[in-house]
């Protein structure tokens, strides 16, 4: 009785060891929460921690363009018309030696920047997670219903899907659909690029 006494107490203190060390370790569906509440904080340097290495490279692939864009629009503004912000010529300087994990919040600073409406747009945005759908042992996809409104006008009631897949022993988001349509759209509406 003893013996066994002391093998449960040896797992629980295992059990707590790994639980407290592998806290980064959550489900797919708390991993989307997560970054819906950053996104909704405009905490982007969170919105990357949760982020899938490959979603943050492509991220850095569709929005290098715009940055750069935005870098040559100030560069050949000699007659000073645009009146461009100190801090966003700061926020772009050295963006695109940036590690996608660094470049993905950097670049989201400078779209709100650009675009203050946004950051607002993104505080008012509600997201629930609905449920989640293994495909295999790495990758989950998760349900979620997502509204918005701006100016007290509904903006947008979607439903949509974020992949969610493992890197290494953590659940990372995927960039979804619509994450990368909106890369894209921003894109070609400041620079016509495709």
């Amino acid at each position: 009785m003893k013996a066994t006494h002391y093998v449960l107490m040896g797992l629980l203190v295992v059990g707590l060891t790994v639980s407290c060390s592998s806290q980064d370790n959550k489900a797919p569906v708390d991993v989307v929460r997560e970054w819906t509440d950053a996104l909704k904080a405009g905490d982007f340097q969170k919105m990357a921690s949760v982020m899938h290495p490959e979603a943050l490279t492509e991220f850095k692939e569709i929005l290098l363009p715009v940055m750069q864009g935005f870098q040559e629009s100030i560069a050949q503004d000699t007659t000073g018309v645009a009146q461009v912000p100190d801090s966003l010529k700061q926020q772009l300087a050295g963006i695109d030696q940036l590690e996608p994990a660094q470049f993905y919040p950097q670049a989201m600073n400078v779209l709100t920047s650009i675009v203050p409406d946004l950051r607002q747009s993104l505080s008012g945005m509600t997201s629930t997670v609905i449920g989640g759908v293994p495909e295999g042992d790495t990758l989950t996809h998760v349900v979620t219903r997502t509204q918005a409104a701006y100016m007290g006008q509904p903006m947008i009631s979607d439903v949509d899907v974020v992949s969610v897949k493992k890197s290494d022993a953590n659940w990372r988001i995927m960039l979804t659909g619509n994450i990368r349509g909106l890369a894209e759209g921003i894109r070609s509406a400041f620079f016509g690029r495709g």
